[in-house]
């Protein structure tokens, strides 16, 4: 067997078979610590409309979880992009770099949400106050 303990928080623990190999153990591990390496060649880049979204915080960390309106799965580590995720709503439409993960839920690695166009009505123009 393999374990890997997290010297900063000791109860955050993975154990594997010692038949699987220390590259398993190391993967499990940094995959339940959220910060798993992929293939860069299995990244695909997309547009979609959220038409669902949940938050979750494992271990201390927010991760979104997001449905478009086509029914594709995908999540999101709040920390990815701070000015963009907490501020993410159903009807929005993201863009993103994205790889399919071994749960079949699309893992987002890069995110933007695409630009609005603002009612000229509603519109606050340089001097006026917001």
């Amino acid at each position: 067997m393999y374990a890997f303990v997290d010297v900063q928080d000791y109860q955050k623990v993975m154990v594997t078979d010692a038949s699987l190999g220390i590259e398993a153990a190391a993967n499990a591990y940094l995959q339940m610590m959220g910060t798993a390496d992929y293939d860069e060649t299995q990244v695909m880049t997309g547009t979609f409309v959220i038409g669902s979204i949940n938050s979750v915080i494992i271990d201390g960390n927010t991760y979104y979880y997001l449905q478009s309106v086509n029914g594709e799965k995908y999540s999101v580590v709040a920390s990815l992009n701070l000015a963009v995720t907490p501020y993410l709503l159903p009807g929005d439409t993201i863009s993103c770099s994205y790889y399919l993960n071994e749960t079949g839920i699309n893992t987002i690695v890069k995110i933007e949400k695409m630009a609005e166009e603002v009612p000229a009505e509603t519109a606050v123009t340089e001097g006026e106050g917001a």
